[in-house]
């Protein structure tokens, strides 16, 4: 699904000529004139799932949105829910303050998405046989629930998109087109995330639209930040990172740290996330572009702390290795000075890592060709001396290890991997013979010709 999906940050591509034309027609309404119009239909003919108004069955119809709790609202409750940004109180407050609002305003459209998110979406209501009026709640199968969340979602796209064309107009009703907006993105979101392929592409464009209709506003930064948290969802949703959507989420981060500096603390928090994503799948240099962001935009401040040691690691390639060494395994201590006409490879490691112990053949043919020209210095970050211990001895590693007697400099706590952000092992660098950084991310794969490299620089 990720590869289906991932067309936000490519031309936009699409077969659904109606659903096209509706959102084109949205787009160009919001850049000229600042005018919303509602969407005409339900979007049709994503993904693959079944269509929704050909479901067999009559979804759940919760009481009136007038019978939820609290559902009788005073101005100024409605005020502040407003004032605390209060989405989901706002528009059910707004929705059912002291009238009904007439059917198809925008008071009423909102008080239908309130109903279509809150009511139960696991049963149904069929008339009772000889009862006339009367209805029972039948469960419903797993694929018919998953027919009618697709429903309220595109129900809700249509809806809110109405909302916005009726109070786009009016300041008085900023908070309803408000409402409005997140609902809107937060359907496409959520669509998005279930693998319908056009929406990630709408999303960005809406977001792109309410941009330049009012940087400021709140519905621009809303529904920037559904593309962030679709990117960041789509990066981290399986157990490794995926890279593609890794590099979506870092340079959406930087965007919105771009375009709304109003919001400096939720885009550090992403930057920052983004930042080290990037470490983990190998994309140093939108690594390094987050860092430093944060270091530029915020300094003084708790993110750039925390962004200081790993850009002083990303700064050392091509300059020389002067901060390193520390105590050892053996009890002895260790400088990087004492190497000194010696290529070295620095190799930082855990003892529960199987990244590691796959590479280690490599790593002794690498070193065993270049026997006497390369030394090899070891960085552990176990906190227990036991797993060090048991690990050397299966493997008969012999190289010095700096290791740290005191319990409170070992694991992320390491002095060295401190100092340089280290965190994502196994990690090796590569250091000429002239002290020399040349590489804080060696790929072991091609370890024997970065090896040679040295010896000929």
């Amino acid at each position: 699904m990720s590869n289906r999906i991932f067309h936000h940050l490519e031309p936009y591509r699409t077969s659904d000529r109606s659903a096209r034309a509706i959102h084109t027609n949205l787009q160009r309404n919001l850049y000229a004139g600042l005018r919303i119009v509602a969407l005409a239909a339900v979007l049709s003919g994503c993904g693959t799932s079944t269509p929704t108004d050909q479901a067999d069955f009559e979804p759940f119809d919760p009481e009136p949105a007038s019978e939820f709790e609290g559902a009788r609202q005073t101005p100024a409750r409605m005020a502040a829910a407003a004032h605390h940004g209060d989405i989901e109180l706002a528009a059910a407050t707004s929705a059912t303050a002291s009238t009904e609002p007439a059917k198809g305003s925008a008071d009423w459209l909102l008080q239908e998405i309130v109903r279509l998110r809150t009511a139960p979406i696991d049963v149904m209501r069929q008339p009772i046989p000889g009862q006339p009026g009367a209805y029972e709640e039948v469960k419903l199968s797993a694929e018919q629930i998953e027919r009618e969340r697709l429903r309220r979602y595109e129900l809700t796209i249509q809806y809110a998109s109405q909302v916005i064309s009726k109070t786009h107009p009016h300041p008085e009703q900023e908070q309803a087109f408000n409402s409005a907006v997140h609902y809107l993105s937060d359907a496409r979101m959520q669509l998005a995330l279930l693998g319908h392929e056009q929406q990630p592409q709408l999303l960005v464009e809406n977001a792109e639209a309410l941009f330049q209709r009012d940087p400021t506003s709140f519905a621009a930064v809303e529904s920037a930040s559904r593309v962030l948290q679709l990117t960041q969802t789509m990066a981290t949703r399986d157990a490794q990172p995926d890279p593609k959507w890794v590099l979506a989420f870092a340079r959406q981060a930087r965007l919105f740290a771009v375009n709304f500096p109003q919001e400096t603390n939720r885009a550090a928090v992403h930057v920052l996330a983004a930042g080290q994503m990037c470490e983990q799948t190998g994309a140093t240099d939108d690594a390094r572009a987050c860092y430093a962001w944060i270091e530029q935009s915020l300094p003084g401040t708790p993110y750039s702390d925390q962004v200081a040691s790993p850009l002083r690691r990303m700064r050392l390639v091509g300059q020389p290795l002067t901060e390193f060494g520390g105590s050892t395994w053996d009890g002895g201590h260790l400088s990087i000075d004492q190497y000194r006409g010696k290529s070295v490879l620095i190799a930082f490691w855990t003892s529960n890592s199987a990244q590691f112990q796959q590479d280690l053949p490599r790593l002794q043919s690498g070193v065993n060709k270049f026997l006497g020209r390369v030394a090899v210095v070891g960085v552990n970050l176990d906190r227990d001396d036991r797993a060090v211990a048991q690990f050397l001895q299966q493997t008969g590693l012999t190289w010095p290890q700096i290791f740290f007697s005191d319990p409170d400099k070992r694991g992320e706590h390491n002095l060295v991997a401190w100092h340089y952000g280290v965190t994502n092992v196994p990690q090796y660098w590569l250091v000429d013979s002239r002290g020399i950084v040349r590489s804080v991310n060696v790929d072991i794969a091609h370890l024997d010709e970065e090896l040679a490299e040295t010896f000929t620089r």
